[in-house]
Parts: structure tokens; C-alpha cells; sequence
């Protein structure tokens, strides 16, 4: 009777410490970039006046387009280059 007493309370707590896990900070996972990732000079490549065709040909095609219409483009650009 101890036994199944002491093995239903290991159960127990196997099951309750198990979101405690600290594997996540063990296992190596790298960032993924996804889109373009755009350098300030890439930015600096785009000129008032271009063409749609210009652009993506100097940036790459847009991360996202708007699904109501093709004028508005979005282009992702990471905190460090915002200025």
C-alpha cells in the first residue's frame, strides 16, 4: 500500500513540475529573419520618382502587399535601421 501511495505521489509531482522544464534554455535555437532584411544602404538605393519595378528590383519584392489594393506596400524594417 506505501508503494502505490509513494508512486501515485511521485506521479503527482512529476506532473505538476513538468511546465517548469528549463529544456528551452538548454536547447540552441537561432533567430530566423524572415522578409527582406534591408541594410541602410539598400535604403538609400531608393529614389523619389521610381517605378514599383525599380524598387523591387533594387529592395526585392514586398514582405506583404495590401489585399485591397497593389499601391501600398509594406517593408519590414528592423529597429536599428529606423532613424
Amino acid at each position: 500500500m506505501r508503494c502505490k501511495t509513494l508512486t501515485a505521489a511521485a506521479a503527482v509531482l512529476l506532473m505538476l513540475t513538468a511546465g517548469c522544464s528549463t529544456l528551452e534554455r538548454v536547447v540552441y535555437r537561432p533567430d530566423i529573419n524572415q522578409g527582406n532584411y534591408l541594410t541602410p544602404t539598400d535604403v538609400a538605393k531608393v529614389r523619389v520618382g521610381m517605378t514599383q519595378q525599380q524598387v523591387a528590383y533594387a529592395l526585392g519584392t514586398p514582405m506583404m502587399t495590401d489585399p485591397f489594393g497593389t499601391n501600398t506596400w509594406f517593408l519590414c524594417l528592423p529597429p536599428a535601421a529606423r532613424t
